[in-house]
């Protein structure tokens, strides 16, 4: 057991196992079970934590084995959420896309929260002790999935801002449409690892040309000339049509 808490304080579950090999049979009890635990980890729990952590990482099947039910169920919530992204994309912003990327960064924060407080009320030594072990990448990824959901929360309460458009003074809105923009691309820079790939901070510079712009001829040309895929377009085509000011 000294080799291989020394193989897991070095970060390599593969050199742990390899310690716990070739035991023979009927060996001691604490040593089979931390075989066992230490092969469940580096089979199945250490591949799913990267899967979450990576934008692109590994397509895992959900995984029916008990004791990491709801750490799978979290990695697939996310899975989905970043499957669902790429429709802000081709699609355009919508009130139900909004929510189901919210619900899918919720359902992914409440099960992960759920397998984190089974792992850390864990009586079994030997299980706290691989959790503590991967503790650095387990908190990174909770931070990530909070970002997300509240993200994705702002985002949704800025959207339906934009749609009160006979409540709402037009510089309010003008406000939440800015602070859609901010909040969608901090989203994108969670889930879009290659920044080449990024489409919101060309979009957010190009609403703020828009709205510093003080001749309403040239604004008003700026906003036709926009691609129809940028999230605001039909907003602000349709305040412009309404003759209301931004």
């Amino acid at each position: 057991l000294i080799a291989w808490r020394k193989a897991l304080s070095e970060g390599s579950l593969s050199a742990a196992l390899a310690t716990l090999d070739g035991l023979p049979e009927g060996e001691w009890r604490i040593l089979a079970h931390t075989r066992e635990q230490t092969a469940l980890w580096f089979n199945e729990v250490e591949p799913l934590l990267n899967a979450m952590a990576h934008p692109k990482g590994a397509v895992i099947e959900t995984v029916e084995n008990d004791p990491i039910v709801t750490l799978s169920q979290a990695r697939a919530a996310l899975a989905d959420l970043r499957q669902q992204w790429p429709r802000i994309y081709t699609s355009g912003l919508n009130q139900p896309l909004l929510e189901d990327l919210h619900e899918s960064a919720e359902a992914a924060r409440t099960h992960y929260l759920g397998w984190r407080y089974q792992l850390e009320h864990s009586s079994d030594p030997v299980e706290r002790l691989l959790y503590h072990n991967h503790l650095t990448q387990i908190r990174q990824i909770s931070d990530l999935i909070l970002r997300l959901s509240q993200q994705s929360r702002q985002a949704q309460m800025d959207f339906l801002g934009l749609n009160q458009k006979e409540t709402l003074p037009a510089s309010v809105q003008t406000r939440d449409a800015e602070k859609l923009l901010g909040h969608l691309s901090s989203m994108e820079t969670l889930i879009v690892e290659d920044a080449a790939e990024r489409r919101f901070p060309a979009w957010a510079d190009t609403f703020q040309q828009i709205i510093a712009t003080q001749d309403q001829n040239v604004r008003r040309d700026l906003i036709f000339a926009l691609p129809s895929e940028h999230p605001l377009y039909t907003w602000l085509v349709q305040s412009t049509l309404a003759n209301k000011p931004l």
